[in-house]
């Protein structure tokens, strides 16, 4: 079975998309990991979306995801706040991945 095989539950899915956990740990108020990375100003928006791969994956994004999300991050390049929101739903969106739930 591969990460992508994955097919979770219906109760397990909505708690990961609706639960508290996954909620505050993605959630720029609430979110330690989340704030000290997008808020890191020695990181470039690439090293952020690693940092972000690395704690979800434990591991580099590719490529094709890289381009992928930093398109999203640098979509509205003069609206910072915009851009913080966009690393906010780039790791809900890791975390609620079937790679995410079974990373070894």
């Amino acid at each position: 079975m591969t990460p992508t095989d994955f097919k979770g539950g219906i109760p397990q899915a909505l708690l990961l998309m609706n639960g508290s956990l996954i909620t505050k740990a993605t959630t720029l108020e609430d979110s330690l990991t989340l704030r000290a990375v997008v808020e890191a100003p020695f990181l470039k928006d690439a090293e952020k979306l690693e940092t972000l791969f690395l704690a979800a994956f434990s591991r580099l994004p590719r490529a094709d995801e890289r381009d992928k999300f930093l398109k999203l991050v640098r979509a509205k390049p003069n609206d910072r706040e915009a851009q913080r929101q966009a690393y906010a739903n780039i790791f809900w969106a890791l975390l609620n991945s079937p790679e995410f739930v079974l990373c070894p």
